[in-house]
């Protein structure tokens, strides 16, 4: 399918239009409009947020900016924002190959021929967009709702079809915490959650509740799901983000990092390209199990060398988490004078965390060299429109806090 043909299906008339073409409209009404119009042209398309800070903002218009080599109007023409909440962003690329690509691969490994979906996700993030495009490229119905009207109890009409609705960690946290709740989740067929690990506590009040949970595994660069816990395997106590997408393929590197290839997979950070068969490392650290079942094991870049002790902080992050039964924390390396790196959890300034007492209850699962050393409280916890936690902001404020160096 060429990029004229694509538009078409979205509701588009093709045009030669080279323009480059910035989305950033505010409602989603506005948003698929100038979705649409731009992929029927023949130029790039930027989707940005409307929420970005300055710093964001700079980066992105610099970006905008910069030109291929090469132009190629069928290849690579819509850039979707990644990196920005940790470090420099960078404009993966996609287009109408890898996005069908991604959508026949969920409707196979789901077994839907027709999706319809209900998301509160933005569509300038690659999960909220492709919640979008497995409704419009499937003919099935997508409902865009306010996230802040369901956190608040306002929970919308589930229709009598097989409804999926696109969620990240903190959300499902959230329903977990009010009244209704649970009730209005087990209305779905399937809830899809990605994005961030899930604990252990949520995982098993879903569990209780009989909600059809699918944890996830996706980035921006394989264009949102590329593995997927179905949810009958869920309920049935399986552990992990299941097993890869028909359309994707994954293997493990040296360190144990998740190598990717597939068919969704993106086509290089604007302006450059990638060769199409090389692999993409997600610098996730990860292990495949004997049916193919996947189970994450936190960043390689992420390990922390405490006085030559390597630390995950993903599995002293999953302790606490189901200790304090809150995702609202963040477990890192800081300089240390006497062990190099010191480990150090940073967390939302409303929790009670008193790192004696959650070790009274902790020490059977940790080493004692894992635990952190000190805690930094954080007022207004940073996150995105998709939950995701800042790091760099949080980083930042425990630098702040603790100087370059703590003893």
């Amino acid at each position: 399918m060429n990029r004229a043909e694509f538009a078409k299906i979205l509701g588009g008339d093709p045009h030669r239009d080279q323009q480059p073409r910035i989305i950033s409209a505010t409602t989603p009404e506005e948003w698929a409009l100038s979705f649409i119009q731009a992929a029927a042209g023949q130029g790039p398309v930027f989707l940005a947020n409307p929420d970005w800070g300055k710093t964001e903002q700079e980066q992105f218009a610099v970006l905008c900016q910069q030109r291929p080599d090469r132009w190629e109007p069928e290849r690579g023409w819509l850039m979707i924002p990644t990196g920005g909440s940790s470090g420099q962003m960078k404009l993966a690329r996609h287009d109408q190959s890898t996005l069908l690509a991604a959508v026949k691969g969920a409707a196979q490994h789901f077994g839907m021929s027709c999706f319809h979906s209900l998301s509160t996700l933005p569509r300038h993030h690659v999960g909220g967009l492709m919640a979008w495009m497995r409704c419009v490229l499937t003919g099935g119905t997508f409902l865009d709702v306010s996230w802040r009207r369901i956190a608040e109890g306002g929970f919308p009409n589930v229709s009598d079809q097989a409804m999926v609705v696109s969620l990240v960690p903190t959300q499902l946290l959230r329903l977990k915490q009010i009244d209704g709740g649970a009730d209005w989740l087990r209305k779905f067929e399937t809830v899809l959650v990605g994005g961030a690990a899930l604990d252990r506590g949520t995982i098993r009040w879903a569990r209780k509740e009989g909600i059809r949970l699918s944890p996830c595994y996706g980035a921006t660069e394989t264009g949102a799901m590329a593995a997927a816990l179905r949810p009958h395997e869920f309920l049935a106590g399986t552990e992990g983000v299941g097993r890869t997408l028909p359309h994707m393929h994954v293997a493990t590197g040296s360190s144990g990092e998740l190598l990717w290839r597939g068919t969704a997979l993106f086509c290089g950070y604007w302006p450059e390209e990638r060769e199409e068969e090389e692999a993409w490392s997600s610098g996730d650290l990860g292990e495949i199990g004997e049916t193919g079942a996947i189970l994450l094991r936190g960043r390689a870049d992420g390990l922390i060398n405490s006085g030559g002790e390597k630390v995950n902080p993903a599995e002293v992050e999953g302790v606490l988490v189901d200790l304090l039964a809150d995702t609202r924390l963040k477990v890192m390396g800081v300089p240390h004078k006497k062990w190099g790196e010191g480990v150090v959890l940073a967390h939302a300034d409303d929790l009670a965390v008193d790192l004696d007492i959650l070790w009274n209850r902790a020490s059977d699962q940790l080493a004692k060299f894992k635990w952190p050393k000190r805690a930094v409280p954080i007022a207004s916890w940073p996150v995105n429109t998709m939950g995701k936690v800042n790091l760099r902001r949080v980083t930042e404020i425990v630098r702040e806090t603790l100087g370059e160096e703590f003893a």
